[in-house]
């Protein structure tokens, strides 16, 4: 679905869901809070856990 719209930096639908009754708010939360982590522990396998080629 893509979206073309283009919006103004002071509009208040920035930064809300496209569909809020369906939108997994405990699970963003959980995402973002283990993202940190998660971005450390890819990286760090990327670099020392891949042979060099």
């Amino acid at each position: 679905m893509p979206l073309r719209i283009r919006h103004e930096p002071t509009d208040p639908l920035l930064g809300t869901p496209l569909n809020p009754a369906t939108y997994d708010y405990a699970g963003a939360v959980l995402f973002n809070a283990h993202a940190g982590a998660l971005w450390a522990r890819f990286t760090r396998w990327r670099w020392c856990g891949l042979p060099c080629r």
